[in-house]
């Protein structure tokens, strides 16, 4: 199913694509240039924003930010939230902002600290025609992101496959080579920095992840990969010891029968869980994604010394689809310069998502990279030991959490979705239920969600 009509869809396309973004100031977004984008058209849907976005363009300071893209989660909306029309709409214009990201100069890309991706460095959404066929457009709901329809090589949003399985005339010039990455100076060795974690500023890498990077230093496979170099602290790589403080407390996930760990996921307090459920899965019967059930684990969370020197507990709360990281921004360069951080939002703060009164006080959630999970113990804030998480966890299911309502439907314990009051008493039934299925489990205090985007960011 296509996202939006096709014509819309160009001409919201090239809109967005010339679209220049606003500066910060003082590490807050200045969005109103970005006013009649973000408005509710009056009238011609995905058409009417083209327009706007057309408009909208003219009047953007050419000195530019890419953050405005960052708090892009329209995807999650339900059928029926979003003000363009439902989730197709909104997703419709999530692609095209991703594609405008895709074409953006370099200069742009540079200051996020990167590419926007592996697809995005050259060109290409996600998706395949020899999987998708050469007749269809882009779909969100497959996860197709990118078209095998000759209109698509126009407006440069073709597969990468795209001539190859469906002709369209000859293949486009193969990319130059990367270039060779500089020799390091002199004295620039793993003999003299020691094999560990990323140091930001240090010319050569001897760090494991170098090699994907191409930035080992010249003696890295001799003097790191011979044998294990022994770590001292326990559970952690790169990174060492970090001062920050040690949090324990509960977080909360919606999920089927399927059983994972809780690693590259999001998860969330209870009003937050609660929140997710009334916005998005509820709203279908069966509820959506074949959620029927609220897990809770008891983590523990240490900041990396990097974070924790710019006066942070958490990083930004990335969001992860599919177990992959999709930001806002690019997620490696960041994990790279701080280590793999837990990421927290407080729902007040609109950033990066829900950017909308929740009606759910004291919403927050929070981001788990599996890199950062210790292997065993406590957190260390090592790069790869921010976080620990209980084996087994604890669980109510929705059937359960509806009993507790006047009838005893999910109906009526789910009504009132913008009543604060009410879902104040949906969050009290779900921490009693908790309560009454597990007596002896331990009174745990939430941490404060220290997150503060301009030093963050800076």
């Amino acid at each position: 199913m296509a996202l939006c009509p096709a014509v819309a869809c160009l001409r919201l396309a090239s809109a967005l694509t010339s679209l220049t973004l606003p500066a910060l100031s003082g590490g807050q977004l200045d969005s109103a240039p970005f006013a009649a984008v973000n408005a509710e058209p009056s009238s011609g849907g995905v058409a009417a924003l083209a327009d706007s976005a057309a408009a909208a363009a003219a009047t953007v300071d050419v000195e530019s930010s890419m953050a405005v893209l960052r708090g892009d989660d329209e995807c999650l909306l339900g059928e029926d939230q979003h003000p363009l029309g439902g989730r197709a709409a909104g997703c419709g214009v999530n692609l095209l902002q991703r594609h405008a990201v895709a074409k953006a100069p370099a200069a742009l890309r540079a200051a996020e600290g990167g590419s926007t991706g592996e697809d995005a460095a050259d060109g290409y959404m996600p998706g395949s025609c020899s999987v998708w066929g050469c007749s269809r457009s882009f779909s969100w709901q497959w996860g197709q992101l990118c078209g095998c329809y000759p209109s698509a090589v126009m407006w440069k949003t073709q597969c990468r496959d795209y001539h190859q399985v469906c002709g369209g005339g000859s293949s486009p010039p193969a990319p130059s080579p990367p270039p060779s990455p500089p020799s390091p100076p002199a004295g620039a060795s793993c003999a003299t920095f020691g094999c560990g974690g990323f140091k930001e500023g240090q010319a050569c890498q001897c760090n494991p992840e170098c090699v994907r990077y191409r930035d080992c230093c010249s003696d890295y496979s001799s003097q790191c990969t011979s044998a294990p170099t022994p770590s001292p602290w326990p559970g952690g790589g790169g990174g060492g010891f970090s001062d920050a403080p040690t949090f324990t407390f509960y977080v909360y996930r919606a999920q089927s029968s399927a059983n994972y760990p809780p690693k590259s996921v999001n998860v969330a307090n209870l009003p937050g869980v609660l929140w997710y459920l009334s916005n998005e899965v509820v709203i279908e019967n069966p509820p959506k994604f074949g959620i029927t059930r609220i897990l809770r684990y008891k983590v523990q969370t240490k900041a990396p010394s990097r974070l924790f020197a710019k006066g942070l507990n958490f990083g930004v709360r990335y969001a992860y689809d599919s177990s992959k990281c999709t930001g806002p921004g690019d997620c490696v360069p960041m994990y790279r310069r701080y280590g793999y951080f837990v990421g927290c939002n407080n729902f007040k703060d609109h950033y990066p998502f829900p950017t909308k009164p929740t009606h759910y006080a004291g919403g927050q959630w929070f981001s788990l990279p599996a890199e950062g999970a210790c292997a065993h113990g406590s957190p260390t804030g090592a790069d790869d030991c921010t976080y620990s998480y209980s084996g087994h966890p604890d669980e109510i299911t929705l059937e359960e959490l509806a009993a507790t309502s006047e009838n005893g439907t999910s109906a009526a314990f789910w009504a009132s979705p913008d009543d604060d009051e009410a879902n104040a008493r949906k969050v009290l039934a779900a921490a009693d239920l908790f309560k009454q299925k597990y007596p002896d489990s331990a009174l745990l205090t939430e941490p404060q969600c220290n997150f503060d985007f301009g030093k963050f960011w800076q």
